[in-house]
């Protein structure tokens, strides 16, 4: 049976604790904020969040070089026989391009480039079902077709504080910039290959429960919350991850969920205050 390698960026945000018993590379992707230039797995989230805070400045992002992947596929393919690399949304950056031409400038037919068409907690999901599929000993095609069931049933919705990151970051155009300045109105944004406007509406607490609606119709479609796999996603905002998990208990006392942090590189984009759901059925 072919030993099979998982690879992915750093925008999975998986934690360093955990990435020790994973069989998992991570090819990080950089920031820069006030001349500060880093990869983003080099600095805690706390510290880039208090810094940015700070900052009269925005941050920009850069993919992983051609090398950066070159390097780490020669260095695999001397111990395994395949690797699948699963990576940030090619409509969000050009990690996949990076990563495509690496690959075949090696041996293409041993590494699978998988564009996730997401990012974040999707990303983590997507990459710790691969290793899990890996230690059980499944194929690559029966990983990379669960992968893409993945892609396909799940759904990102989340709110932000303030669209003027996505707007510098050519994520959003300037007109939804503006529309979230104007009274009051709470954009949702879903991603889907991009950051798109799923709704709007007025109030933080209305776009949560305009969210928690989609999370209900999707268990009424599979049987019951308890057959979907839901998380909770933060960007810096402890306070109103709590205020999500007690209008998520108020509907569903039984309800089994987790957590997930964004960190830098999504941060740069969405700021500070990003507050949101995935889920997709189990």
């Amino acid at each position: 049976m072919p030993k099979i390698k998982i690879v992915t960026d750093s925008t999975a945000y998986i934690k360093n604790e955990d990435l020790k018993n994973l069989n998992v590379t991570v090819v990080p992707l950089s920031v820069t904020l006030d001349n500060d230039h880093f990869k983003e797995n080099l600095k805690s989230h706390e510290d880039f969040f208090i810094q940015l805070k700070k900052s009269k400045g925005f941050p920009t992002t850069s993919q992983p070089s051609v090398g950066d992947f070159h390097t780490a596929y020669t260095e695999i393919l001397k111990e395994y026989d395949e690797i699948i690399s699963i990576h940030i949304s090619e409509m969000i950056s050009g990690t996949i391009h990076s990563a495509n031409t690496a690959a075949s400038e090696i041996e293409s037919n041993k590494i699978h480039v998988f564009d996730s068409a997401t990012t974040a907690t999707v990303l983590e999901d997507m990459v710790l079902t691969a290793v899990e599929m890996v230690k059980l000993g499944y194929s690559k095609v029966e990983i990379i077709n669960k992968l893409s069931y993945i892609k396909e049933n799940n759904k990102l919705l989340f709110i932000v504080d303030n669209l003027k990151y996505l707007q510098k970051g050519g994520r959003i155009g300037k007109a939804g910039s503006i529309l979230g300045t104007i009274l009051n109105i709470k954009p949702i944004l879903y991603i889907d290959g991009q950051v798109g406007l799923f709704d709007k509406v007025r109030t933080r607490k209305k776009a949560l429960l305009r969210i928690i609606s989609e999370l209900e119709a999707m268990a009424d479609k599979y049987g019951g919350i308890n057959n979907l796999k839901v998380t909770l996603i933060q960007v810096y905002n402890r306070e109103g991850l709590i205020k999500l998990e007690e209008l998520l208990k108020e509907k569903w006392p039984e309800l089994e969920f987790n957590t997930y942090s964004c960190g830098p590189v999504i941060g740069s984009h969405v700021g500070p205050g990003g507050l949101g759901l995935a889920f997709r059925p189990k």
